[in-house]
């Protein structure tokens, strides 16, 4: 049960960073001074970090065990997720993004794989309702980013206390 309890608690975790950090959006572009243009190639970094990672992901999960690789890929998502947003030009920012996609890429595989290896042991159907989870903390995360917003916290503030 704790295995369960533990996997779960790593999806809704990685919806919540996720959630907060896309609804923060805006701020980042607005902290940037960039265009659209500029701030889908920051953006496009996240998705070429991630593509870069994942299958790296899965070997470190398959070497080293999904649980240690999904406990690094949290720590790291959890340290990057803020630091884009304290860029002020769209250079670092894309390199950070590159940072962040490589770590949530690296949780994804991993926290996915960690869940089917809880699921296999507990000999019935888990991973739909980690998804769930995910989501859940996807709406989470977006929520506070909302209220954040919404309150005028400076998104470098918001993005650090999430993580």
């Amino acid at each position: 049960m704790a295995a369960r309890t533990a996997v779960s608690t790593v999806f809704v975790l990685n919806g919540l960073l996720f959630g907060g950090w896309a609804a923060r959006i805006p701020a980042v572009k607005e902290r940037l001074g960039v265009g659209e243009g500029e701030l889908g190639l920051v953006l496009g970094a996240i998705a070429v970090g991630a593509l870069l990672a994942m299958p790296l992901a899965g070997w470190w999960s398959a070497r080293l065990g999904s649980r240690r690789t999904t406990e690094a890929g949290l720590v790291a998502s959890c340290l990057v997720v803020p630091l884009p947003a304290l860029c002020s030009s769209p250079v670092p920012a894309a390199a950070l993004a590159l940072a962040l996609g490589m770590a949530m890429g690296t949780l994804d595989v991993s926290m996915n794989a960690h869940g089917v290896a809880v699921e296999r042991r507990r000999s019935r159907p888990i991973l739909s309702s980690l998804h769930a989870g995910f989501s859940f903390g996807v709406l989470l995360g977006a929520a506070v980013a909302a209220a954040a917003a919404g309150l005028e916290v400076d998104v470098r503030l918001h993005l650090a206390g999430v993580s």
